[in-house]
């Protein structure tokens, strides 16, 4: 049976689900650093594949730079980035397998067992990408190459029997893609729980957002 706290859970969890939603327009009330760090911090928590977290987050507050993001937006994208207090930008990581120490040694100190730890370099390797490929029309060719290469390799072996191999395989944007989502979600949630309205927005460019920020072109936006 389900306890009454977990029903009290669940009632707390609709109502943020509830509350959320995309917001057309924002108020000009400044919302406390803390309060945006907090709901980073939760957003932390959201799953990903081994625990990669592929992603990283640039907040924007200051007026000079909501200015210059305004005009990497399309359509009424730019208004809400110049009204909202902040603006929080979510930038995959296409070169994961350079997180690879971290997240062993994350693993290792949870107590994870020792055949996992050894698969685990080979397995964010393969579906996470690593190589420093531009991201322009020559990268595009050479990601797609190297992902050609790696899932014949995975076909190979699947072939010879090997066992718990990733296959078929996803491209490195589209598993970054998918393992930054939830932070992404997660974030609005928490918001949504401190009373702030959030719109996710897909219409921007996102070379012009990457040189605005400075975000290098390891990140996709």
């Amino acid at each position: 049976n389900m306890s009454s706290k977990a029903g009290h859970f669940v009632t707390a969890f609709r109502r943020i689900v509830s509350h959320r939603d995309a917001a057309r327009s924002f108020s000009p009330d400044a919302v406390p650093l803390s309060i945006i760090k907090d709901c980073l911090s939760i957003a932390q928590r959201a799953p990903s594949s081994f625990n990669v977290q592929p992603y990283t987050a640039v907040v924007v507050t200051d007026a000079e730079t909501k200015q210059r993001l305004a005009r990497a937006m399309l359509g009424e994208n730019g208004t809400r980035v110049l009204e909202a207090s902040a603006t929080v930008i979510f930038a995959a990581d296409l070169q994961s397998a350079k997180l690879i120490p971290r997240v062993v040694a994350q693993a290792q100190k949870a107590g994870a067992p020792v055949n996992y730890l050894k698969k685990l370099p080979f397995f964010v390797s393969v579906m996470g990408g690593g190589q420093e490929v531009p991201q322009n029309v020559v990268g595009g060719l050479v990601r797609g190459a190297l992902h050609a290469g790696k899932t014949a390799v995975m076909c190979t072996l699947n072939t010879l029997g090997v066992k718990d191999l990733p296959h078929p395989l996803n491209h490195p944007e589209a598993w970054a893609y998918k393992n930054t989502m939830p932070a992404a979600m997660t974030y609005m949630y928490a918001a949504a729980a401190y009373g702030l309205d959030t719109a996710p927005m897909e219409g921007f460019n996102g070379d012009k957002v990457r040189e605005v920020l400075g975000i290098p072109q390891r990140y996709s936006i």
